[in-house]
């Protein structure tokens, strides 16, 4: 709480307001997107960010005070992320996408990684650059990639033995798609900050040093 007004941008929708209230780090985040549901944080978030790493845009979404510690709303949110970082490094594809991948993320139910089979987080990196590429049931190359993203990532999430945790899938996702889009797409991606998660006391079925993310600071 400062002592007079000063102009600040919000971090989810980019506008800018007078205000006395920022977080120690000068995030400001306006009353409106402050009640929002967790879907236009999303789009609100991945069409106004400058951020060029998906982690960080993934992260500005998730520490949001309405967004909740597992469920459906992670699954629009990996690929618009994707998507946008895309396009924050350079990527020639119009902002319309990173709403496109969103919707299509959207699209995949609760539950998804047990009762199908298949982790919506791996399917949204799967998404991305499926709009990236233009992919498509009639391109051979593009629809053979987007199955090989999917299937580098499944295998990974499915090294471990443990109760679903969307921020580790998402993480997880992110890291090996951000690795392929190396191989895969005209411009590669980055993270540029580790990861380290700050959500474990909230996740009661948490595998604590068994992650990678884990960090021994958290209070479970």
């Amino acid at each position: 709480y400062l002592s007079s007004l000063i102009k600040a941008k919000c971090c989810y929708c980019g506008r800018e307001f007078r205000t006395n209230v920022i977080c120690q780090n000068g995030h400001y985040v306006c009353d409106e997107c402050h009640a929002q549901p967790t879907g236009e944080i999303i789009k609100k978030t991945c069409l106004n960010t400058s951020e060029t790493g998906p982690v960080k845009i993934v992260n500005e979404i998730m520490n949001h005070s309405t967004f909740p510690m597992h469920g459906p709303d992670h699954h629009g949110m990996v690929p618009g992320a994707f998507v946008a970082a895309y396009i924050n490094n350079g990527g020639n594809l119009p902002k319309g996408k990173i709403v496109e991948a969103i919707e299509r993320g959207a699209s995949i139910p609760g539950g998804y990684c047990a009762f199908f089979g298949s982790c919506a987080a791996a399917l949204g990196i799967g998404i991305a650059h499926s709009v990236i590429l233009n992919a498509s049931p009639l391109t051979p190359g593009p629809r053979q990639t987007v199955q090989s993203v999917v299937a580098t990532i499944l295998s990974k999430i499915a090294e471990f033995k443990a109760a679903r945790c969307c921020k580790r899938e998402t993480w997880t996702s992110i890291r090996i798609g951000v690795d392929l889009s190396k191989k895969y797409l005209p411009i590669p991606l980055k993270i540029s900050t580790p990861i380290v998660c700050s959500h474990s006391h909230r996740n009661r079925e948490c595998i604590r040093i068994k992650c990678p993310f884990y960090s021994a600071s958290q209070v479970l």
